[in-house]
């Protein structure tokens, strides 16, 4: 049975080449629809990871759209903000749920959140003065 040799070359001055001006794995429209599918997917699961994932990419891929196409990446992170405040709102109904069950320094801190008569106050000795005016001048005082 004849062996197959391969080279590998090892070079750490090879450089590596440009993504810009290369020809895309899929035909442009496949990849369009791919695009839209990942970011339906995205909305459905919340995840990066998991959406690169469920449509068949790899994060270096997701990396190339998000570097090579900016209305791809404006809906990109469009819906990651969407879903960065569903987890901070679905994270805080868990936190007041918990402090009304059991926790007085997380009944405290979420007061302290919403109304600042609860808050803690510190006072300052020694203070730092600043003032603006037109200029943006600034002075400090120690």
């Amino acid at each position: 049975m004849p062996q197959t040799t391969r080279k590998v070359h090892v070079n750490s001055k090879v450089k590596k080449k440009s993504n810009r001006g290369r020809k895309p794995s899929v035909p442009v429209t496949e990849e369009q629809e791919l695009k839209q599918k990942y970011l339906e997917v995205l909305k459905r699961v919340g995840y990066s990871y998991h959406a690169a994932k469920t449509v068949g990419i790899t994060p270096k891929i997701l990396h190339r759209w998000l570097e090579e196409d900016p209305a791809f990446a404006m809906s990109y992170q469009e819906i990651v903000e969407e879903l960065e405040k569903l987890r901070l709102n679905d994270l805080e109904a868990a936190a007041f749920q918990r402090a009304l069950a059991r926790s007085d320094q997380l009944m405290k801190f979420l007061l302290a959140s919403l109304d600042p008569r609860y808050r803690d106050r510190i006072e300052q000795k020694g203070g730092i003065t600043i003032s603006f005016s037109d200029n943006v001048v600034t002075e400090e005082d120690f």
